[in-house]
């Protein structure tokens, strides 16, 4: 059995075994990324009526939710742990979006009572979504994770139809930032003079920088094309928060 399987094994050109290698996810990662590639489409808008009617589908989220809880990351490389905390933090959005499904917006969510970004909670440490975010993520020093982590909303970066990983997470992150930051009712956008920049360059500011506009205006430019990057340049540019539309990212 061993001979036929090394026979089996030299059929497959080593390249194509070495790819596969390295491209297989781990644990729970596997479940959310096929998950993620059946829900999501192309625009990062999510298919959530369909989700929450498929109850084999709805616990395999459940299930890899909480398999995630179950995980150490002490010792983990910085870019398995963002990789990790961005999976669990657009799985627990996306799972608790379903759960209180049919909503109109996540901000349905949102009041005195209840804060879903509050009272939704991940884990044994009962960690919520703020928490994931602002005590996890951000302190780890990639402003990227901006164009990762998802609200749930049509204003906020696309969600992506796959789950990350250590090894490609630099190139994740990099396609992420381009593609939001190109949409023009989710990034940026010029009105003549009139710069129209997404909420979440005023909201951390200092993620991407001093906090400055100039700074983050150089941070943006590192992901655009260079008929935006010369208008990012142009002198007298005023700069002013777009709009965020809080409709749901749904289907």
């Amino acid at each position: 059995m061993r001979t036929l399987a090394l026979a089996l094994t030299l059929l497959i050109p080593l390249s194509q075994l070495a790819s596969a290698q390295e491209s297989r996810p781990i644990g729970p990662t596997a479940q959310l990324d096929q998950l993620l590639k059946r829900y999501v489409d192309k625009q990062g808008n999510v298919d959530y009526a369909a989700w929450k009617k498929n109850r084999a589908h709805l616990a395999a989220l459940r299930s890899t939710v909480k398999a995630f809880a179950k995980l150490d990351t002490k010792g983990w490389s910085k870019k398995a742990t963002l990789a990790h905390w961005i999976n669990v933090y657009n799985a627990l959005t996306i799972q608790g979006i379903i759960e209180f499904c049919p909503l109109k917006s996540i901000k349905d969510k949102v009041g005195k009572r209840y804060d879903i970004w509050k009272h939704y909670t991940f884990g044994p440490r009962k960690l919520s979504l703020n928490a994931i975010e602002h005590e996890i993520l951000r302190p780890l020093g990639d402003p990227r994770i901006h164009a990762a982590i998802v609200c749930a909303s049509k204003g906020c970066p696309p969600l992506r139809a796959e789950a990350y990983r250590e090894g490609k997470l630099d190139r994740q992150l990099d396609d992420n930032v381009r593609v939001w930051l190109a949409s023009p009712i989710r990034g940026l956008k010029f009105q003549g003079k009139t710069l129209h920049l997404s909420k979440i360059f005023f909201w951390f500011g200092k993620d991407f920088g001093s906090g400055s506009v100039a700074d983050n205006l150089r941070w943006v430019s590192r992901f655009v094309d260079a008929k935006t990057k010369r208008r990012l340049a142009a002198k007298g540019l005023k700069v002013v928060e777009l709009d965020w539309d809080w409709a749901l990212n749904k289907r």
